[in-house]
């Protein structure tokens, strides 16, 4: 299975409701002893500019190490072949509404496959 670590990326961009050395870097850094926390809520999340285009076709979750009942449930992923800002209303659904079947263990992981 192809990662993000695989390709080259720009900069993360990530809503500001992260505590310190929980930002979203830490969404994509291959390890499960770290965490991506967002106090965002719905509609939060974070943007991964590709530096080639790539087709995306699973993301792999994990929970954190503490309170499950920030696990996400549902998830929507958003793509666009063109830069972006993050208020835009120009992205395009890819897959919408996708359970993410994630364990009540901690960190435990789950693979969500679309498209």
């Amino acid at each position: 299975m192809a990662s993000v670590k695989d390709s080259s990326y720009d900069p993360i961009l990530g809503s500001t409701s992260s505590p310190p050395g929980q930002d979203a870097s830490k969404a994509i850094d291959g390890s499960t002893a770290s965490k991506y926390l967002n106090f965002g809520m719905a509609g939060s999340g974070l943007v991964l500019t590709l530096v080639d285009p790539a087709i995306v076709k699973s993301l792999t979750l994990a929970t954190a190490n503490d309170a499950p009942e920030r696990d996400p449930t549902r998830m929507s992923i958003y793509g666009s072949n063109d830069p972006l800002d993050w208020g835009s209303t120009s992205w395009k659904l890819v897959a919408g509404n996708l359970a993410t079947d994630l364990p009540l263990a901690r960190s435990a992981s789950s693979t969500v496959s679309f498209g």
